[in-house]
């Protein structure tokens, strides 16, 4: 890429920043099921502080910044990226084990039986066996550019990685799909990114929860005009077909008022949650109808879905799915900066969070009208 090309791309995001900040009323956009959205523009929702349970179960010291939080499957072991390797800690954060020591690790995601874990390193994505609570190497898969984030298929067959050029001012990338039973390249994604440098990578992919190998991801798509890279969208949730590469025609729900730096998909597959340092907003998957829209109390970087999908974390907001409830709030770190990264327990009643050199494991049940999942 010239230098001209990178000058234009960042005059044209200072350009789209602006505008997509101002009052006006956003172009006519289509969901995913090719039905136009409303033209309205979504109301930026006012900041609202409820009080906050600072009463963690747990509290570890870890290496700043942490990157990406999962846990395994089971529930008794969480995997840590960060500028320090990687990590396997216990429920009660106590280390199990630890490798890559001293390496920035951007990336983790666990196998869906959790006897293997995906790691970006650099420009491959490592396979690592997990047995015994020891971590053993199988695998390198290298690719041509810098790997900052990756998410294991639901069935298992498949691995999705963000992977930029080495030009981190600008973070131009894509997506690229692995083999995850032969271990090579599958394929890359045929258009270009823009993934912002500055905010966490860790939830800017997530496949399709109902096992159709469809990617969801965050950034700005990048058109070809005339030769040159132009920002195609302010900032979209993208899907994404595993199988072409191609980005699906008429599936696109496009971020109002701000640019999308995060998604996630509901475990139910009917709603779309798209996050922004202004709002996050929630979208439904067959109209691409606004829903509802929640103002961040921190960055706003982060969305995720509880397992059971009764509420969703905006940071670390719990906000009801099926609610007009404003929102629920735990821990002392809303009132820092350095919010990195989240993640829920699989029994939907703990969240682990990353905060400056903090890792806390959260109990929601604390919470005034938190509702845990029923006995099984």
């Amino acid at each position: 890429m010239s230098n001209q090309t990178r000058w234009l791309i960042a005059a044209t995001i200072g350009l789209v920043v602006a505008l997509v900040t101002q009052p006006a009323t956003p172009a006519r956009s289509q969901g995913p099921s090719a039905t136009p959205t409303p033209t309205s523009t979504p109301p930026i929702p006012t900041a609202w502080h409820p009080p906050v349970i600072d009463q963690p179960l747990a509290i570890q010291t870890v290496s700043e910044p942490v990157y990406k939080l999962d846990w395994h499957p089971s529930g008794q072991f969480l995997a840590v990226s960060s500028a320090d390797g990687l990590a396997i800690y216990d429920e009660a954060l106590a280390e199990v084990a630890h490798v890559l020591e001293g390496t920035r690790i951007y990336g983790v995601s666990w196998e869906p039986t959790g006897t293997r874990l995906a790691v970006t390193h650099a420009h491959s994505i490592e396979i690592w066996d997990w047995d015994a609570g020891a971590l053993t190497f199988v695998a390198a898969m290298e690719a041509d550019y810098a790997q900052i984030a990756v998410e294991w298929s639901p069935d298992g067959t498949r691995i999705a990685s963000v992977e930029i050029t080495d030009d981190r001012d600008l973070g131009v990338g894509t997506f690229h799909f692995w083999d995850a039973l032969t271990l090579t390249s599958e394929r890359i994604a045929l258009d270009d990114y823009l993934f912002e440098p500055d905010f966490p990578y860790a939830h800017r992919l997530v496949w399709d929860p109902s096992g159709q190998p469809i990617l969801l991801g965050a950034g700005y798509y990048l058109a070809e005009v005339e030769g040159q890279s132009s920002i195609g969208t302010a900032g979209a949730g993208y899907f994404i077909s595993a199988e072409t590469g191609e980005r699906l025609a008429g599936m696109e729900v496009e971020m109002r008022n701000a640019p999308a730096f995060a998604v996630d998909w509901h475990p139910e597959r009917h709603l779309i949650a798209i996050g922004s340092s202004i709002s996050t907003q929630v979208y439904q998957l067959s109209t691409g109808e606004f829903v509802g829209g929640y103002a961040p109390f921190g960055q706003g970087w982060l969305v995720s879905w509880s397992p059971d999908g009764r509420y969703l974390a905006v940071d670390t907001q719990i906000v009801p799915t099926e609610s007009d409830e404003r929102g629920l709030r735990v821990g002392s770190y809303f009132f820092i900066s350095r919010l990195h990264a989240i993640a829920w327990h699989p029994n939907s009643t703990r969240l682990a969070v990353a905060a400056g050199s903090e890792l806390r494991l959260e109990d929601l049940r604390l919470i005034p009208n938190f509702i845990p999942p029923a006995a099984p």
